[in-house]
C-alpha cells in the first residue's frame, strides 16, 4: 500500500485478530522501519502505532508492506497525521 500525506508525525490504528502479522514501511524511499501486530483471540482495534515524528513539514510518501508469512492478515483501520 503506498499513498502521499502532508504532514510531520505518520502512524496507524489496526486491527488486531487471532493471527497477527508483521510489516515494514518506507516513507520517501529513505527513512525505513519494521513492526509487529500482535495476535489476540478476538477481533479489536489496537493502541495507535507511530511510524515517524519529526518529518520536515510538507508532501511525503509512505509504502507499507505486509511481511507476515502464509498469508497472514495486516489489517490497518486508518493512519493518523500531524499535520504541524
Amino acid at each position: 500500500m503506498t499513498f502521499t500525506f502532508t504532514g510531520t508525525t505518520i502512524g496507524f490504528y489496526n486491527l488486531i485478530g487471532p493471527e497477527g502479522s508483521t510489516y515494514s514501511y518506507v516513507i520517501d524511499n529513505n527513512i525505513s522501519g519494521t513492526g509487529a501486530v500482535t495476535a489476540n483471540t478476538s477481533y479489536r482495534y489496537k493502541n495507535g502505532s507511530i511510524l515517524k515524528k519529526n518529518l520536515d513539514e510538507g508532501e511525503h510518501t509512505i509504502t507499507i508492506t505486509n511481511t507476515g508469512a502464509d498469508g497472514k492478515e495486516l489489517g490497518i483501520a486508518y493512519f493518523i497525521v500531524d499535520e504541524r
